[in-house]
């Protein structure tokens, strides 16, 4: 049988540092281009083989001024490259309505990225609307988070 102590020089999949960040401002957005939610997490990989796994989630709310359904799409940045899958980006949210009036949800995404570097790398979520009728409100100051971890290859 095999158990935990004989296992010896193990370090792949290992956290070796975790950054945290949180937005204190409200994030107002009608466009249908990603725009920054205007706060970031920097992490310095100790390997060039590191993974950075980094998490998302953020309080947010429409305030609807069309009778149509309306989705909200977020993406991740690495300093100036989007993770995502161009205007898809990462994670979308979905709102069905049947009249002007306020939604309130949660957005949460994880994303693992392998910089391949040992220089700081800055990580920017971004959003966007469907349609410029869209009020995307994030609503809940303080309340969106970003945490990067490093995981040794």
């Amino acid at each position: 049988a095999l158990n935990g102590s004989s296992l010896t020089n193990l370090s792949a999949g290992k956290v070796l540092q975790v950054q945290n960040s949180t937005g204190t401002a409200n994030v107002t957005c009608t466009s249908t281009s990603f725009i920054t939610m205007n706060f970031y997490v920097q992490i310095t990989p100790s390997a060039t083989d590191s993974k950075i796994l980094v998490i998302f989630n953020s309080g947010l709310g429409y305030q609807n001024t069309s009778n149509q359904d309306h989705y909200t799409f977020y993406t991740l940045y690495r300093d100036s490259t989007n993770l995502g899958a161009g205007n898809s980006g990462i994670q979308g949210t979905y709102f069905h309505t049947v009249s002007y009036n306020d939604i309130f949800g949660h957005a949460n995404f994880q994303k693992l990225d392998e910089p391949n570097t040992t220089s700081q790398v800055t990580y920017t979520p971004y959003i966007r609307v469907n349609t410029s009728s869209a009020d995307f409100d994030t609503r809940l100051e303080g309340q969106h988070n970003l945490t990067a971890l490093e995981i040794a290859a």
